[in-house]
């Protein structure tokens, strides 16, 4: 019987997000394959999640410059643990990361972050092709660079009510059109333009939106004006949002900076359509036309044009239904990416 790897994964974030959702999903996705011992910044909402999950993590402060007990912290959990691989996320965890250890060490990079936190690495991965450009034009050599995405990053669960049932229930007329959007409230998603956007549209368009975070006030009060007032629909952030997006017939991802897009690949998972900013990610992932609608980024009257096309074209929603979910099947799923990552973990802990 061969012997399973151990992995350290360590995340010093705090908030809610992309980066800590896929993460709690990663972390599960590995667990059949390795032996993964997450490390999570005490009292972060990943540690809420991971306990929720009934799964076993280590806390640790993850604090500011001079917080030099995290790192004695991590010296003495890989001191202990033995592992493999340790795998940081981010800068915070990475700044923190001990170098006086001979473990290996992956940094795993999500965004255009600052390089001198992770010197010190044997390996970078970027999860996409425009990250691992920009590590290598920073000094790193190709063969320390890899690039590995991410999978979809949820799988829709069951919902018996129909889409008519969710809609009243959430206020919402049966003949609208729903635009959709789920992520953080901050101003590098965008969810202002699509605001802004909707006051441009027939008021037969309602827009749908999920989540929280430092624009949430903000976003209410624009929402309670008095041309939006009964066309805009708010709610919390959501673990599961199936519901919501059986109730959907757009999903908007109006992002301003969007290094990846994993809200790309849940349109695609939910067979929800989807228009989004030509920013670097979701450019990266959608064919224009045929996997998705792309809008100019920043530009409300193209986002405007954008979703009306979709709208009155019942034949271009059906096939970017359909295409989405052809190649989130062949690129991004979850099996897929995983074993990728489980193929670079093997070559990586493998003496030379």
């Amino acid at each position: 019987m061969e012997k399973r790897l151990k992995l350290l994964q360590i995340i010093g974030s705090s908030g809610s997000g992309g980066a800590e959702t896929f993460y709690t999903r990663f972390v599960r996705a590995l667990r059949p394959f390795c032996d993964v011992i997450p490390v999570v910044r005490t009292g972060s909402w990943v540690a809420t999640q991971l306990d929720r999950a009934g799964t076993d993590f280590v806390c640790v402060r993850f604090g500011g410059y001079l917080d030099w007990k995290t790192r004695a912290r991590l010296s003495r959990l890989i001191a202990d643990e033995q592992p493999d691989i340790a795998q940081t996320w981010m800068s915070r965890a990475s700044r923190h990361m001990p170098r006086d250890t001979t473990v290996k060490w992956v940094g795993r990079l999500g965004g255009y972050y600052n390089l001198k936190y992770y010197d010190g690495a044997d390996c970078l991965v970027g999860n996409t092709d425009d990250i691992c450009r920009y590590i290598r034009t920073h000094g790193w050599a190709k063969d320390r660079v890899r690039y590995l995405p991410n999978f979809a990053s949820v799988a829709p669960s069951a919902i018996s009510e129909s889409k008519a049932a969710i809609r009243a229930k959430f206020g919402i007329p049966q003949d609208a059109t729903v635009l959709f959007s789920a992520g953080r409230f901050h101003e590098n998603k965008g969810y202002d333009l699509a605001l802004e956007a909707l006051e441009r549209l027939p008021a037969s368009f309602h827009y749908l939106l999920i989540g929280d975070g430092v624009e949430a006030e903000r976003l209410s009060a624009w929402a309670n004006a008095e041309i939006l007032r009964e066309r805009v629909h708010i709610f919390g952030w959501a673990d599961d949002i199936t519901r919501y997006a059986k109730a959907a017939d757009i999903w908007l991802v109006p992002s301003r900076i969007e290094p990846f897009g994993n809200v790309v690949l849940e349109s695609w998972a939910y067979g929800v359509p989807v228009i989004a900013s030509d920013t670097i990610g979701p450019k990266a992932l959608i064919a224009d036309g045929d996997t998705g609608l792309l809008f100019r980024n920043g530009d409300v009257e193209s986002l405007v044009m954008a979703t009306r096309r979709l709208a009155d074209d019942t034949a271009t929603k059906k096939s970017i239904v359909e295409n989405g979910k052809r190649r989130l099947s062949d690129d991004f799923s979850e099996e897929f990416v995983i074993q990728r990552w489980i193929k670079f973990y093997e070559g990586l802990a493998t003496p030379v």
